[in-house]
């Protein structure tokens, strides 16, 4: 999250637990940026393998996160999409804007997916309300080909998404995807009233994507502000491009916190300080400018979306 994260394709995985010990000189995400990719730039020209790798390793080390330092170069890590977006993500953290996504837990979150696509790109985010259905969002169905189980993408469970991809719904951005095999979680967020979306102020967002460290594949987290609860008050079609009544708008203009490339379809959660209610599904940045203003979020409360959601069933069968 890029503010949380990269494709919205969309806001910020992980089998293996890690221990991570803060350094003693706490560094700004600035700082630590700027440090790993001077140290990266020793290794390799920005675009290669080895700075690609070695950006990623110096910024778990100067987190104190020696493991995911450690790790095993992955394959996408050496695919030359990924390491594009490296760059495009250090081109945006060169903004004056600060990124603040936040780690979540180590446990809690299990039922929060990564999604690849055909190309095995990571693509989106979404999270299961059952064994073997995912939702996420609906520009995310078509091209999905598996999603990932933990809380980065390093040594995550790898789960087919089944052949006939997933179901979209006609009115809103919202999907749902199938898998071949049983997510590993038994415990599943139930989804927000009307009445506890309607009252929230704020909304606790869930992704995969771009981080302030250029990269993505580590489930992260914002608080963001709701700035408008339908997209139906004068003025906020054209401001900020959301449509209603299934969409809704929420930033954090104090400290830039924000979904990015690789969030969409992740949870967002009606109570910031205890968040077990997803009230909407990351959707893509406002007014069209992914990680920078905000983003439009699909409402999950209607009962048209509801419907979709608990009806939608696989067309070919379970394996």
């Amino acid at each position: 999250m890029n503010r949380t994260a990269f494709a919205l394709t969309f806001v910020v995985c992980l089998t293996t637990t890690r221990s991570i010990s803060r350094p003693e000189l706490e560094l700004s995400p600035r700082e630590i940026n700027q440090q790993a990719y001077d140290a990266a730039r020793k290794v390799g020209e920005p675009g290669s393998v080895a700075f690609t790798v070695a950006f990623r390793r110096n910024v778990a080390r100067l987190n104190g996160d020696e493991v995911f330092a450690n790790a095993p170069s992955r394959e996408i890590e050496l695919g030359l999409t990924y390491r594009t977006n490296v760059l495009k993500g250090l081109e945006r953290f060169a903004d004056i804007r600060g990124f603040h996504a936040k780690a979540i837990p180590v446990t809690g979150f299990e039922s929060v997916v990564a999604i690849f696509n055909t190309s095995g790109e990571l693509s989106c985010t979404g999270f299961a309300i059952e064994k073997r259905k995912i939702v996420t969002a609906g520009h995310c169905v078509d091209d999905a080909d598996e999603v990932l189980e933990g809380k980065t993408t390093i040594g995550a469970r790898h789960i087919p998404v089944a052949r006939g991809k997933g179901k979209k719904f006609g009115l809103a951005d919202v999907g749902v995807l199938f898998l071949d095999e049983d997510v590993s979680t038994s415990t599943f967020f139930p989804r927000a009233t009307t009445a506890e979306l309607d009252t929230a102020s704020h909304l606790h967002a869930m992704g995969f994507g771009l981080t302030e460290s250029g990269t993505q594949g580590e489930n992260k987290s914002i608080d963001v502000a709701i700035a408008t609860l339908h997209c139906d008050q004068p003025g906020d079609q054209k401001r900020f491009g959301c449509t209603p009544p299934f969409e809704l708008v929420a930033d954090d203009p104090k400290n830039h916190s924000d979904s990015c490339k690789g969030d969409s379809g992740g949870p967002a959660f009606v109570d910031p300080k205890k968040p077990d209610r997803i009230g909407a599904i990351i959707r893509k940045g406002a007014n069209g400018k992914d990680c920078v203003d905000g983003t439009i979020y699909v409402r999950l409360d209607s009962r048209e979306v509801d419907d979709f959601i608990n009806n939608a069933t696989r067309s070919t069968p379970p394996r």
